[in-house]
């Protein structure tokens, strides 16, 4: 039977091939098998300038604070131009993305430390019960908040959300 095989410095494994789906790497715990192989990294981790974090379970690298308050045509505009860490192709999160960084454990900022922030933050999920614009846009927008975690709603044209602009993180060969 062939088996994938994985190099982790001087460390080979074999393992068997699964019979069913593939094999979930993030939970193999190899730290018992070389002192030299880094084998496991904390789920945050902030990028060298503190400008952003990078979230390993999700791959979605988060601004580490918020903007100030704009409208949400103005937080587009923002993330598309954005440099930040030198990278570009920020945008705006999903309702579902957002939600990955929650800490209902914590409060002001309900997010783990090194994030910041206590308003609520756009996100691209449309809030349906409003319906559409003349634009055909959407009127209102999901927005969660950073101080309690909760969840709103917040109308398109005002000035009442900020941004935390996120990013995939490119994987090899991208």
């Amino acid at each position: 039977m062939n088996s994938p095989l994985i190099h982790v410095q001087h460390l080979h494994l074999h393992l068997p091939t699964p019979a069913v789906g593939p094999v979930d790497f993030g939970k193999l715990d190899l730290s018992q098998a070389s002192n030299k192989a880094q084998v496991s990294r904390p789920r945050f981790e902030l990028s060298p300038d503190g400008s952003y974090v990078t979230d390993h379970k999700t791959g979605i690298q988060w601004a580490t604070d918020t903007t100030d308050y704009m409208s949400y045509a103005k937080a587009e505009k923002y993330v598309a131009d954005l440099k930040l860490g030198g990278l570009s192709g920020w945008g705006i999160a999903s309702l579902e993305q957002r939600e990955t960084i929650i800490d209902r454990t914590r409060f002001n900022p309900a997010m783990p430390a090194p994030f910041k922030g206590e308003r609520y933050e756009w996100t691209c999920t449309p809030y349906l019960p409003l319906g559409n614009n003349e634009e055909g846009q959407p009127r209102a927008l999901w927005q969660v908040s950073g101080c309690g975690g909760s969840v709103g709603s917040g109308p398109r044209v005002n000035d009442s959300g900020v941004v935390r602009p996120c990013r995939l993180v490119p994987r090899p060969g991208q």
